[in-house]
């Protein structure tokens, strides 16, 4: 049998065995993606290693069933939840899945058997899972860096890590993009997420210097550059794009979610609608700033880089060449790949995925035309030196300028990024009619030329270039993409005419109008040694209108529906032209789409006992541009203005009463909607019921230490989940607290986790009148106890303090609650040894 034919055999038999190892032709079908929710919403009991446990079964296959336990379930109306949480008994196991109407997302990960299941949606609203390739899913074994993973328990600030330089948290790639990268270096509560099986994470600051960071910052903002996205440090600027459109790269030592790796995200991510972040736990600059490219590339949709043979899951590169989706912590150039190099296992063209419309950002304009009869001019600084920066940001790209020159020697520097670059220059000169007459591509990846010319008009063009053989030692040109500067001398004198300078002003790229459109465009041109005769409107290839003196203006009116490409042409007085860089606009024949809001919280006619704490939440989306701002109301009086997500206000001291909730979102655009109304009752209370609401029927969702009103007596759920069991009915998820009586001084609760009748947690006083309260609690000496002030519905503690217990039984901690809001509030206490929570509501007046 011929080599070629055994080998074409050998490759089938490889992938048929691929496909069957991870299941992908036995895709599992669980009925509509609403039927799935209903069974999800059907609560089952367990017995998990010996404690009895509320859950969810999970079929994966027609004869495997996992058995998992919600952490986290959010409820945005009856057909939408997103659930959170684990294979119970099972270590380092997670899930997700999202269920929005008819569509489906979600996951299961187990991550000591490196297997992983997919939860999908088809076109008609069919609900299928199927087991796929964990890598297909999550990072996974992300080596460290080459100064290792930060310490979990140490800052390299110190032990009270120090404050960020204030303008190391104001960075900016690319203000105004499409999309946004937030590189967070100053730690972040994280909740709600996939992260920790949907419990929190208290991430610390990271572990680098404020040199350090602002490299790491450049490191990746170079990575991106040809992308339509802001690389930023400014969680300001984060908070003004849609979930959709963002991604947030946490860099802290705390490496909960992946212990012993470099980093860990999910695939695709960025798209999610939940800001679920991704997260780098390396120490220095390459370290972490490789780290935080490869993991925010999975977030858009990238694999990893490997290989075949040797078979490895990250490719570690060849010369001074890696890819950014394999490993490229040991060589200084690291780009975008498509799977050039020998035995990759993956081909897939990176830059045609980021780029896609999944994402929404895609890339930047190009900055400079490509061709002789579309160049711009070389810039001159005062003193007459080139100073001319460009962006090489497609594969292939050519940027292309003209000069003038009297004659002698002409010397030119073309230098990628200072720091970190990705580009490798290809410089060519070029006479007037277009012939080369030199070229500069040396080794390494800046360029020069020094040549001498005749006296006349020249172009010079810039380019992205390889070096080596892709397929052993070196790279194509397909990811040599960045920016350069040009600088030098060039004789200039009376010997040749300088091109005149043109930029179209208004409108910008991107611009969309309404049809029929009155679309106004201006323009700027100069010519440095004479005077500008002419400026020339374009649509693509149509001339528009000649305007043969400033302003530069021209009203095109009457525009249909369409995309167009706008140009100017200027002349000067001795002939020679300029063309503009392009401006893309869209005319639509349809106006702004108005914003879509939603109260979720509370639902529909709740009840509350006064005086009430009233945990109000929303959702709004804008399809065609950002939500600017959702404001709740009561009536017509305003509550709170909140101008970023999550779009929530707690409404303190709410008297007995009816009061009738809306929420009015605006848009970038101006255009609002308010929600539908959402009515509550706040009736009269007292004593240890006070501000606790009503028990509440599905869509509402109990949390474990959450507490409700039935009958007239106070209970706490003790289980994550829990929805359409009535209080008093099922005493192993609801603990009867009391009857709603008076309240006295000190009040206590059973701390859990099989613990004796003496751990008690105890406060005083309570309702709370002044800044000071105390806690009693039990432990051993040396126990370390997490004491945090949480709001009855709230994702994230408002107060978090930590105490370590100094003596054996009773401990009296003295809580400053100064900054605590008056209203009802819930006191959490975990020791972080023994593992014993406990939790109790106070009134803060």
């Amino acid at each position: 049998m011929r080599p070629r034919l055994i080998r074409l055999i050998m490759l089938a038999c490889v992938m048929l065995a691929s496909i069957h190892m991870y299941g992908q032709d036995k895709a599992l079908f669980l009925g509509t993606t609403q039927q799935l929710l209903k069974n999800l919403q059907q609560p089952v009991s367990k017995m998990v290693q010996q404690q009895q446990v509320t859950g969810i079964q999970l079929k994966v296959s027609s004869t495997e069933t996992f058995f998992a336990k919600a952490n986290f379930r959010q409820a945005a109306d009856n057909a939408s939840e997103r659930i959170i949480g684990e294979i119970a008994g099972v270590p380092r196991s997670s899930f997700y899945i999202k269920v929005a109407g008819n569509s489906l997302l979600g996951n299961i990960i187990l991550q000591n058997s490196k297997k992983a299941y997919k939860y999908y949606s088809d076109n008609n609203g069919n609900a299928y899972v199927k087991e796929v390739d964990i890598n297909k899913v999550i990072c996974v074994d992300y080596a460290t860096g080459p100064e290792g993973a930060s310490n979990a328990t140490t800052h390299a600030r110190g032990q009270a890590p120090l404050a960020i330089d204030p303008n190391l948290l104001k960075l900016e790639s690319f203000p105004g993009a499409k999309g946004c990268i937030l590189l967070d270096f100053d730690g972040q509560y994280v909740s709600g997420t996939q992260w920790n099986n949907g419990n929190p994470i208290n991430a610390q600051p990271a572990n680098l210097t404020d040199a350090q960071i602002l490299e790491v910052w450049e490191l990746i903002s170079e990575d991106y550059k040809p992308f339509h996205v802001n690389i930023t440090t400014n969680e300001t600027v984060f908070n003004t794009y849609a979930k959709n459109r963002r991604m947030r790269v946490i860099f802290t030592p705390t490496n909960t979610a992946a212990p012993g790796a470099g980093g860990v995200a999910y695939l695709e991510s960025f798209s999610w609608n939940d800001d679920t972040p991704c997260w780098v736990f390396n120490n220095g600059v390459k370290g972490a700033g490789d780290a935080g490219a490869h993991e925010a590339g999975h977030t858009v949709g990238l694999n990893h880089d490997g290989r075949t043979s040797p078979a490895e899951e990250y490719y570690a590169g060849q010369g001074d060449w890696a890819p950014i989706m394999g490993v490229s912590y040991y060589k200084p150039i690291g780009q975008w790949s498509k799977g050039e190099y020998a035995s990759a296992n993956n081909t897939e063209d990176d830059l045609s995925i980021v780029t896609s419309a999944t994402y929404g950002f895609g890339y930047r304009t190009d900055d400079y035309g490509n061709t002789t009869g579309t160049a711009s001019p070389l810039v001159f600084d005062a003193g007459n030196s080139v100073k001319t920066a460009g962006l090489i940001e497609r594969t292939g790209d050519i940027d292309v300028f003209s000069f003038s020159t009297s004659g002698g020697n002409i010397s030119l520097n073309f230098n990628p990024a200072t720091r970190h670059p990705d580009l490798d220059i290809l410089a060519t000169i070029y006479n007037s009619s277009g012939g080369v007459v030199t070229t500069a591509n040396p080794a390494g990846l800046p360029a020069s030329i020094s040549t001498n010319l005749a006296a006349g008009n020249y172009f010079v063009s810039v380019t992205g270039t390889g070096a080596g053989n892709p397929r052993t030692d070196g790279y194509s040109n397909y990811g040599s993409l960045g920016v350069y500067t040009i600088t030098g001398t060039i004789p200039r004198g009376s010997g040749g005419n300088q091109p005149p300078v043109v930029n179209i002003t208004v409108p910008t790229s991107g611009t969309s109008y309404t049809a029929p459109a009155n679309i106004n465009i201006q323009a700027t041109a100069t010519d440095s040694d004479g005077s500008v005769a002419k400026v020339e409107f374009f649509n693509g290839s149509t001339s528009l209108a000649v305007v043969n003196a400033a302003p530069y203006n021209y009203a095109w009116n009457n525009v249909g529906a369409g995309s167009y490409t706008i140009t100017a042409v200027a002349t000067d007085d001795k002939g020679a032209t300029t063309t503009s860089a392009p401006v893309n606009i869209s005319v639509t024949t349809s106006g702004n789409q108005p914003p879509r809001v939603n109260i979720t919280s509370p639902a529909n006619n709740a009840s509350f006992t006064a005086p009430a704490s009233v945990a109000i939440q929303a959702t709004a989306t804008d399809s065609d541009g950002s939500i600017v701002s959702v404001e709740f109301f009561n009536g017509s009086t305003s509550l709170a203005v909140v101008s970023a997500p999550p779009y929530s206000y707690t409404w303190s001291n709410v008297a007995t009463g009816n009061y009738v909730l809306t929420a009015k979102a605006t848009d970038n655009q101006g255009s609002s909607t308010t929600s539908a109304a959402v009515n509550i009752k706040v009736s009269n209370g007292g004593g240890n019921c006070a501000g606790v609401p009503a028990y509440q029927p599905y869509p509402k969702i109990y949390s474990k230490g959450e507490r409700a009103v039935y009958n007239n007596n106070l209970y706490e759920c003790t289980s994550d989940g829990i929805y359409n069991i009535t209080p008093g009915s099922a005493w192993w998820w609801w603990t009867l607290i009391g009857p709603c009586s008076g309240s006295s001084a000190v009040q206590s609760v059973r701390i859990t986790n099989d613990v004796n009748a003496s751990d008690q947690l105890s406060v005083y006083p309570n309702p709370v009148t002044g800044n000071m309260m105390q806690l009693q609690v039990s432990g051993q000496p040396g126990e370390q106890l997490i004491i945090e002030v949480w709001s009855l519905n709230g994702n994230q503690p408002l107060l978090r303090q930590t105490h370590v217990i100094g003596a054996k039984g009773p401990q009296v901690i003295r809580l400053d609650v100064s900054k605590v809001p008056a209203g009802s509030w819930i006191i959490r206490t975990n020791n972080q040894q023994s593992g014993k929570q406990g939790s109790i509501k106070i009134v803060r007046i």
